[in-house]
């Protein structure tokens, strides 16, 4: 399904659009607190989310037919660490828990490491992240 990626704008892609307001919906329903990201988009287009220390957002956005893409979606998810953690293809609340144990580059389960502002990646692969993400200037 691919809702791990963030900001995936679609020419027609009805049923990932469908995934993802069903994750919202299954997270909401397994009792995160909700409420509208702004002020002026209403809680099924951009929703804020938040649940024993941990935060969602996510976006399930209809567009107009003239724009180039019909859909626009995007999750994330920060643990009570303030790092990202990867995006289960449907919602399960154990994995999204696991989800501080598994690096977002080779995807192996152990310990993790920050990188840029809320990556998480293990050991073996902080290096190479710290390398491409935390160039000179890249928190200014």
């Amino acid at each position: 399904m691919g809702l791990g990626r963030n900001n995936v704008n679609m020419k027609d892609n009805t049923q990932e659009y469908n995934n993802a307001c069903a994750f919202r919906d299954a997270a909401i329903a397994d009792g995160w607190e909700h409420h509208p990201t702004y002020k002026l988009e209403s809680e099924d287009r951009a929703c804020s989310l938040s649940k024993d220390g941990w935060k969602m957002m996510i976006f399930t956005r209809k567009l107009l037919p003239k724009a180039n893409y019909y859909y626009s979606v995007s999750i994330s998810i920060w643990a009570p660490d303030n790092l990202a953690v990867q995006i289960p293809d449907a919602y399960n609340w154990d994995k999204i828990k696991n989800g501080v144990n598994i690096c977002s580059e080779c995807k192996n389960n152990g310990e993790t490491f920050r990188y840029g502002f809320a990556g998480r990646c293990c050991k073996n692969c902080l290096p190479k992240l710290q390398e491409k993400h935390e160039y000179p200037g890249w928190c200014d």
